[in-house]
């Protein structure tokens, strides 16, 4: 009598049996007991988490001999032959080998057939997603008005790749992870029943390094059974992944707590000579340190993190060694590590070098901690005591006694302007250190006095029409700039410039405009060749008809 694997001989045979997914289950039940049966259904979620299975079981509800009813007998010749995959008007296809337009074109064909012996006829579409765009496009019309004996259940890990117009005529149903605590409970069960003995902690090692999956988790436990000679150890389990003991895992982050790169690698080493694979220790690294982060932020007690009490407590010991910000950074390393490795020949050397970066992380410092430091220079203070971190070996400079809050010291103020003599030029300079891109477009304007109505010295600013708006937008910053270098309050108008003399003619200054020099190469030329300026001029515009 040939073998049935666990993941098989326990699969889920009515809604009430599947484990992880009751939402999913209750609703298709109440679904099939009040008659509201869709005609078309989407199951989403990743691999082993019951999607097909949950499609079998609400097939049996439909076509049951006793039904429809929300609890299949599983004795009838209907259920079982839904179970074992040979009913023929339950018919499942697997999307990867059935692709093309052709393909879904029999599907349509036979689809307008009543079904043999049941109820309805019911097509099972397994990694939907792999059907190519023009089989998608053929199915829509069946899809979305079949007829009323066919009913379609989708199954896919990759729902993005489905076009909307196919989502759109489906219920969507999203299967999720199920708990390592429900998975671990469920292994329990089947141990029980089958008569495997294991070591405490065996079984929650296997739900959790299935990753939510349930048939993974039976997976590893049918190939434990076979490897265990009387009982499955945690020995069995880390040769069987090509995993390293969670005591290891530990040592290794407590090395890194330590900035004992040393360490690290010593044991990483050691864990690889064992036989343990490079990859599954680096995904072990990862999970430590975002279960390390979890604790960090959300307390010792959270249930984020799925462990026992004992790993809880040695856990939360090493998570008070890193700050949240170096765990972070931490788990973003590994995650990206681990991707460097499977793309790389030489993976035991990223590994190392990785572990030689992490045991360095208590010496990052915050971004904001770094501006800070920054600021602080840049006015001529000190850094705050305690804004880095002093390297190793350096004796730390003498702390400054502390500052009460009221006399803190202020940055120095920005040295005064020297007045040159001329009012425009003078203003220019205010308005460049407030706002630089302004005074620069505006160094070829000119200033008139003229008496203007509201009060104050009043002033005309010629310069080019075509920024006369943006001059106009900042009249308060002109002005402000004119009443501080005058002493007096300053009012403004904006006028545009007469039209610039023909090319070849030296234009001659402008009044109340000082010809200076604009530049340090502009200096050292006029130093060169005894030089002087005649007058100042910006670079000609381009002419409406592209010309200069």
């Amino acid at each position: 009598m040939s073998y049935l694997v666990l993941a098989r001989k326990y699969r889920p045979t009515t809604f009430d049996e599947v484990v992880g997914q009751e939402s999913t289950a209750t609703t298709l039940k109440n679904a099939v007991a009040s008659g509201r049966v869709a005609h078309a259904y989407l199951f989403t979620g990743p691999r082993g988490v019951g999607k097909t299975t949950m499609a079998r079981i609400l097939a049996k509800a439909l076509n049951c001999e006793t039904g429809p009813t929300a609890s299949p007998c599983n004795r009838c010749a209907l259920c079982k032959s839904i179970d074992t995959g040979e009913d023929v008007d339950v018919v499942e296809i697997d999307g990867a080998s059935n692709t093309g337009v052709d393909d879904v074109r029999l599907l349509r064909e036979n689809a307008r057939y009543a079904p043999a012996r049941a109820r309805h006829k019911i097509y099972i579409i397994d990694e939907v997603h792999m059907l190519s765009t023009s089989a998608f496009n053929a199915l829509l019309k069946t899809l979305e008005e079949p007829p009323p004996h066919v009913k379609f259940i989708f199954a896919t890990t990759e729902p993005h790749k489905l076009l909307d117009t196919v989502r759109s005529r489906c219920q969507r149903f999203d299967f999720r992870r199920i708990p390592t605590s429900r998975i671990a409970e469920h292994l329990a069960m089947i141990c029980k029943k089958e008569k495997i003995k294991t070591d405490k902690g065996v079984l929650e090692s296997i739900a959790r390094s299935a990753h939510g999956g349930m048939r993974d988790a039976q997976s590893m436990l049918d190939q434990l059974a076979a490897l265990a000679v009387d009982k499955i150890s945690v020995a069995d389990l880390e040769q069987l992944l090509g995993a390293v003991s969670q005591q290891t895992v530990f040592d290794l982050i407590g090395a890194v707590a330590g900035r004992d790169a040393r360490r690290a690698v010593e044991l990483a080493d050691s864990a690889l000579a064992k036989g343990a694979a490079d990859d599954e220790l680096i995904q072990q690294l990862m999970d430590g340190f975002r279960e390390l982060l979890l604790l960090r932020l959300a307390g010792a007690d959270t249930p984020l993190v799925d462990r026992g009490e004992a790993e809880r407590r040695a856990l939360a010991d090493l998570a008070g060694q890193f700050t949240p910000d170096a765990l972070m950074y931490l788990v973003q390393m590994f995650a990206e590590v681990r991707q460097k490795a499977r793309r790389s020949t030489q993976s035991r050397v990223v590994l190392e070098l990785a572990l030689i970066k992490a045991a360095e992380v208590h010496q990052l410092r915050p971004l904001d901690e770094i501006l800070s430091r920054l600021r602080a220079l840049q006015s001529g203070g000190r850094p705050a005591a305690g804004a880095g971190a002093n390297p190793a070996g350096r004796p730390a400079p003498p702390a400054a006694a502390p500052t009460p809050a009221s006399e803190a010291p202020t940055p120095p103020p920005a040295a005064p302007l020297a007045p040159t003599g001329n009012l425009w030029t003078d203003a220019l300079a205010v308005i460049e250190r407030e706002k630089a891109p302004l005074a620069t477009f505006l160094g070829d304007a000119a200033l008139r006095t003229e008496d203007i109505p509201g009060g104050g010295a009043g002033y005309v600013v010629e310069l080019d029409p075509v920024g006369m708006e943006q001059a106009e937008s900042n009249r308060e910053l002109i002005e402000r700039a004119l009443s501080r270098v005058s002493g007096t309050d300053c009012r403004v108008q904006f006028r545009a410039a007469a039209a610039r003399p023909a090319a070849g003619a030296a234009p001659a200054p402008r009044p109340g405009r000082a010809a200076k020099p604009k530049g340090e190469h502009v200096r050292k030329a006029i130093d060169l060749l005894n030089a002087k300026i005649v007058a100042t001029h910006s670079n000609p515009r381009p002419s409406a008809e592209g010309g200069t």
